[in-house]
């Protein structure tokens, strides 16, 4: 048993020994007395020494002068018991007179038979020789931060913050000492309902580019922003920190605004012949049967006609009222299957006149959309508009709706079988002031474009002539980060 025993020992340290001599960090043991027992190869490769030189002229000959004394200094506390260890980055000189960076650590061993002193070294020089570089780039990066238009908040990899340039001051009213060491998670900038799947998003280190929400001042206002946000990566790609950037879309979201109210207008202006051509008749009807109403037993059913007529009358104005007046965004869960039939309802009179069939084919089982039923509904007016122009001596409008598997979401379409449009003028469809009409504005698809996208959704047109063209849209179940 001893025998064995004693092979195991043996075996043991002529292991330990192997991984000693050929460890890829330099190492260097020494007694409590400050003699070098033993150097390994790769801290011979380090200094330029052979380990008989080392051994023979002590630690001194490989250290730098002036750093040679705090090396010593913390030896003797590790000797004393002072500290169970030390982590220092000094400099070297190589045999052959270079300077060169290690980065040292060193702990105490005891023995059965004595003390000893372990050190290890990794040769730092590299990085070092490339932190003026990096302290240069470091001081460019904080002058474009701070001098840059855009308020721009940093946030370590913890997502604590701990920095915010001054234009975000300036904007956004707090002052950096209130913002120091504030958890990304605690800032309430954003609403609710969007804010945790943004931050989770951001702290993942995930790119966000162009996010667009409000958010509100120290001063309680709100205003529109497009939100930035990319890891900060050091030299070794690796994530030390998280940038995140508030462009100020305030002015563009009103200038969209406008051009969609004036685009409202526009329809509401287009539909009126036929809202005033859909009203007379039940009026007309009326006016008879009140007049009937006089002279006749049958007062219940006439009654109920009237009523019926007058029900009429009140949904034509709601939906056109509901059109016109601007409203702010108000996005709420949807059946667009109410929302399509109501539109047909409202154009029913429009279609007659143009002599267009207009026939609408959905799945059974659609999802809910997360939208804004207003700006939708001008969508599909305006979609169903340009159908009954592109067919003036008739024909049929074909909605179809069905599940989206790519989205979770729905796609729409509205096929004509009018005149069609000719390649060379598809390609220039949704520019601004561009129409192929004699009273058109140009604004009808841009603005029906913008609304599909402020809703996280595409838009899609194709066309051949003398056939009919197709528009498509496709909506997701929601328009916020998922």
């Amino acid at each position: 048993m001893t025998e064995t025993f004693l092979e195991l020992h043996a075996m043991d340290k002529e292991l330990l020994f192997e991984a000693f001599t050929h460890a890829p960090l330099g190492m260097v043991v020494l007694g409590i007395n400050g003699k070098i027992v033993k150097t390994n190869s790769s801290f011979c490769h380090f200094t330029g020494y052979s380990n008989e030189e080392i051994v023979h002229f002590g630690l001194k000959c490989v250290f730098y002068e002036e750093d040679y004394l705090t090396i010593d200094s913390n030896y003797r506390k590790l000797v004393a018991g002072e500290v169970d260890a030390f982590h220092l980055e000094k400099r070297f000189v190589h045999k052959n007179g270079e300077v060169i960076w290690g980065s040292i650590s060193a702990h105490k061993v005891s023995t059965s038979q004595a003390d000893y002193i372990i050190g290890q070294v990794v040769d730092i020089t590299a990085r070092k020789q490339m932190e003026p570089e990096m302290d240069r780039l470091k001081s460019q990066l904080e002058s474009l931060i701070d001098h840059h238009l855009d308020p721009i908040l940093i946030f370590n990899e913890e997502g604590i913050l701990t920095k915010a340039n001054t234009k975000f001051e300036v904007d956004f009213g707090w002052n950096l000492q209130e913002l120091l060491g504030v958890k990304m998670r605690d800032v309430r900038f954003l609403a609710d309902e969007e804010e945790e799947k943004l931050k989770e998003k951001v702290l993942r280190g995930d790119c966000v580019e162009g996010y667009e929400t409000t958010v509100k001042k120290k001063n309680g206002i709100v205003k529109d922003v497009m939100i930035t946000s990319f890891p900060i990566k050091d030299h070794q790609g690796i994530k030390n920190g998280i940038a995140v950037s508030f462009r100020d879309i305030t002015d563009r979201k009103q200038a969209e605004e406008l051009m969609i109210q004036s685009e409202k207008l526009s329809i509401a202006g287009q539909l009126s012949a036929a809202i005033a051509h859909e009203i007379r008749n039940p009026i007309t009807a009326i006016k008879g049967f009140l007049k009937l109403l006089q002279n006749s037993n049958e007062k219940q059913l006439y009654y109920e006609i009237v009523e019926s007529e007058i029900a009429r009358i009140e949904l034509i104005l709601s939906e056109l009222l509901s059109l016109a007046k601007p409203q702010k965004n108000n996005f709420k869960e949807t059946d667009l299957r109410l929302i399509l039939k109501q539109c047909i309802s409202l154009l029913d009179a429009e279609a007659n006149m143009k002599s267009v069939q207009v026939d609408l084919k959905h799945e059974s089982h659609l999802p809910i959309i997360h939208c804004d039923e207003n700006q939708i509904k001008q969508v599909f007016i305006n979609f169903m508009k340009n159908s009954f122009d592109a067919m003036p001596d008739g024909g049929f409008l074909h909605i179809e709706m069905e599940n989206c598997m790519l989205t979770s979401g729905i796609t729409i379409r509205f096929k004509d079988t009018g005149c069609g449009i000719p390649k060379e003028i598809l390609s220039k469809i949704g520019q601004p002031f561009y129409t192929t009409k004699e009273t058109g504005t140009g604004l009808g698809f841009m603005v029906s474009k913008n609304i599909i996208e402020g809703h996280s959704g595409t838009v899609h047109i194709s066309s051949e002539v003398n056939v009919g063209t197709t528009i498509e849209i496709v909506l997701p179940c929601f328009s916020n980060i998922q």
